[in-house]
């Protein structure tokens, strides 16, 4: 229980009165004075005792793309003796407090009350706990109390559709039934009859004797393309804040696209963060996740997190989602073009090659490159690299 700024500037004058009264030697004051200190009392006494009451919240649902509806479910039971009992409520979300509109509870009454939670910033946002004040008699008093479990909201970036080429391509001749694999990713399928052509150190010679027919090891190649995703986050590559988020949606819709098609997926961030998808059911989920709670950080260049990116695995596609770059990190995204099937950059300051045309490809060796491709957002990016791949 709290006195009010009210509250303590009544008992300044009541004391005020009292001592005026005294040294005046004027009683009116002191029953002035009295009057104040009569209504602080009563102030007090209307709060003194806490209401029984019980407060549950939800949240529904608890994932939601930036900007859909998410609303907070508020259930109040009124234990006390008291019926009608009004409170004031407010609901921390983040760093800010929003107002719950709850109407008097009736004595063993019970109110659920729905409210909005803003989902216009990307994020994964914190909610809770609840914090319910009584005002006591005149509002000198008032007493408060914080209840409700800590939830969080996920607010994910928007996703758009993309194409994988390269990836896709790859993951075609990869799910083929074929021998003619990269060494080190072939195993044992199932064994078939012989066919004409079918190399002759194939056949399973147990089997055939067994079955009195020449039988062979069917094997393929296990191995999925990867793809690639690095999104940089260094505060100076990002003059607007926005362009940030628009680089994150990039890389949401890539790692998405490409776990949802279930291939291998590894997210990078330019400041050495890493996220590892093996084409399962919840990679998607987890990418978004992790993606609603990146942020810009300084000095988070390039040519730290190269060097691992040139170990990781060769082959796939690459997809980097950035501001403004320098020169010396364009050179830096040349030669690990070198290392895939396909490397494509996204530009989100609006620059242009100088070309007039809407992406260019660097031609790095006889059969690979960088394309680069300047937008204004990622809505603008996707549909500029499905144009280009149609091509």
């Amino acid at each position: 229980m709290r006195i009010t700024a009210a509250g303590a500037l009544t008992a300044i004058i009541a004391t005020g009165l009292i001592a005026a009264s005294y040294l005046l030697g004027y009683p009116r004051l002191a029953l002035l004075a009295a009057g104040g200190l009569v209504a602080l009392a009563a102030s007090a006494l209307s709060v003194v005792q806490r209401p029984d009451l019980t407060m549950t919240r939800d949240v529904f649902p608890p994932r939601v793309t930036r900007g859909e509806a998410a609303v907070a479910l508020l259930t109040v039971v009124n234990r006390s003796r008291w019926s009608g009992v009004h409170v004031d409520v407010r609901e921390a979300f983040g760093d800010r407090e929003l107002p719950v509109p709850l109407p008097p509870v009736p004595r063993g009454g019970r109110r659920e009350i729905g409210y909005p939670l803003p989902t216009g910033t990307r994020g994964v946002h914190a909610i809770g706990p609840l914090r319910w004040q009584r005002a006591g008699s005149f509002g000198f008093f008032r007493r408060e109390q914080a209840q409700g479990q800590r939830l969080s909201l996920f607010v994910h970036p928007a996703t758009h559709q993309v194409p994988l080429g390269a990836s896709l391509r790859a993951q075609r001749w990869d799910n083929s039934t074929t021998d003619a694999a990269p060494d080190g990713t072939i195993t044992f399928h199932r064994l078939r009859e012989y066919s004409p052509g079918d190399p002759l150190r194939l056949i399973h010679w147990r089997s055939s004797a067994r079955l009195d027919t020449l039988m062979v090891r069917h094997n393929i190649d296990v191995s999925l393309p990867q793809t690639s995703v690095l999104l940089i986050t260094d505060t100076s590559s990002y003059p607007d804040p926005e362009l940030f988020e628009e680089a994150v949606e990039i890389a949401a819709s890539v790692a998405v696209s490409s776990a949802t098609s279930g291939l291998p997926v590894q997210l990078w961030t330019s400041d050495g963060t890493v996220v590892n998808g093996h084409g399962g059911h919840d990679d998607p989920r987890m990418f978004l996740d992790f993606l609603a709670g990146v942020a810009t950080v300084k000095a988070a260049g390039l040519l730290e997190v190269a060097g691992r990116l040139e170990q990781a695995q060769a082959g796939g596609t690459l997809v980097v989602a950035a501001g403004h770059l320098g020169e010396a990190d364009a050179d830096v995204l040349r030669r690990m073009a070198l290392r895939y099937d396909e490397a494509v950059l996204a530009i989100m300051d609006g620059q242009r090659d100088g070309s007039g045309r809407d992406g260019h490809r660097i031609a790095e060796g006889a059969t690979r490159g960088l394309t680069i491709i300047p937008a204004g957002g990622a809505a603008e990016f996707c549909a500029r690299w499905t144009e280009l791949a149609r091509r």
